[in-house]
């Protein structure tokens, strides 16, 4: 029996060894299946880096969309920086033209004064001297009788809002007239 144990051993080893590779000791089936496993994971990795090739070229484009946004970003600033310089200059040439019209007095105490100050402070101070004109014209005349288109564009507002009874009178008493 023992020599039928040592004939099926050897029989045993004789079926495995054309199954496993010349001299390595691994049989042909695991190779077989690490080799495939090995070809899967080669292509896997092929296709990992295409994919992420192919990203980075999508990545690529949308830079170039990027950048040209920031062209067109960079137009708008160029263009605001420009709108900007001319209202610097028209404010420049504004508050040159209102500060001619103040005395010496007042152009060192309110020549600083931001722009739409000032321009309140002249034009107060033109309606001041125009108003003076009229309402001494308006107080020895009676009411309504001195009212001209120009002596109500030159009332300052609160003038207006106190005769706004007058100047409905005068404006009704012109269309009444047409």
């Amino acid at each position: 029996m023992s020599e039928n144990t040592n004939a099926s051993q050897s029989e045993s080893e004789e079926t495995r060894q054309p199954a496993t590779q010349a001299g390595t000791g691994i049989p042909k089936a695991r190779f077989d299946e690490v080799n495939e496993r090995m070809k899967a994971a080669e292509l896997k990795l092929a296709d990992h880096e295409a994919s992420a090739e192919a990203g980075r070229k999508a990545e690529l484009e949308k830079k170039g969309e990027y950048e040209k946004l920031t062209s067109e970003t960079q137009a708008k600033l160029d263009t605001a920086q420009a709108q900007a310089e001319k209202w610097k200059a028209y404010q420049a040439s504004r508050r040159t033209a209102l500060t001619a019209k103040l005395s010496e007095e007042d152009k060192v105490a309110f020549g600083e004064l931001p722009l739409e100050q000032l321009e309140q402070l002249t034009e107060r101070l033109e309606n001041k001297t125009s108003a003076t004109v009229v309402s001494k014209s308006a107080s020895s005349t009676p009411a309504g009788a001195t009212l001209t288109r120009a002596a109500i564009s030159a009332m300052t507002p609160v003038e207006r809002r106190e005769r706004a009874e007058e100047i409905h009178d005068y404006y009704n008493r012109l269309t009444q007239e047409s």
